[in-house]
């Protein structure tokens, strides 16, 4: 065990030239695969079993964030935060389901703010100079219009990009 918490999962084989810090991501990310984003990237990984929501987990990001900066190396957070109650479906399912079901979208929700607020908060304590950010959401995810997301693209300047998985290969395991 490492000790922190985070996972280290691609350490660069040659000299360190950038940092992919993974937000909310799955334990087997392909981003974090070496194939994908190449030589010289050291990739971090936080994962649920991490706890973004933990003040320890957000002050050791922290740390770690600043560290690089200290060193001149350019930082991607990236953040792959559940959309799960910002889905299309969430209306429907909201009015046509079970109190159960509404319980489920309220702890969905309220899961998606602390997450949020987790970003926000290592965001404004690492900005500046060779540190970048990236959210990962589906196009008509309903998150997009949440007044703390629309502050947050304008402070750090994100750009909306639109692409299918399709495009770089990415299928279903029936194609």
């Amino acid at each position: 065990p490492s000790g922190h918490l985070y996972q280290i999962t691609t350490r660069p084989t040659g000299a360190l030239h950038r940092v992919i810090i993974e937000l909310c991501c799955e334990s087997d990310s392909r981003l974090g695969d070496e194939e994908v984003n190449g030589g010289g990237c050291l990739v971090v990984r936080v994962t649920a079993a991490n706890d973004l929501t933990s003040k320890a987990t957000v002050e050791e990001l922290v740390n770690l964030v600043n560290d690089f900066k200290a060193q001149r190396i350019p930082v991607l957070l990236w953040a792959s935060i559940p959309c799960t109650a910002g889905t299309r479906w969430t209306d429907v399912n909201w009015n046509c389901g079970t109190e159960e079901c509404r319980a489920q979208l309220t702890a969905h929700i309220e899961l998606y703010k602390k997450l949020f607020h987790s970003l926000r908060v290592v965001a404004k304590r690492v900005e500046g100079d060779g540190v970048h950010y990236a959210i990962e959401w589906p196009q008509t995810c309903k998150y997009w219009h949440h007044l703390a997301v629309r502050q947050f693209k304008a402070r750090y300047k994100l750009q909306s990009y639109t692409f299918h998985g399709c495009m770089y290969g990415v299928t279903t395991a029936k194609g």
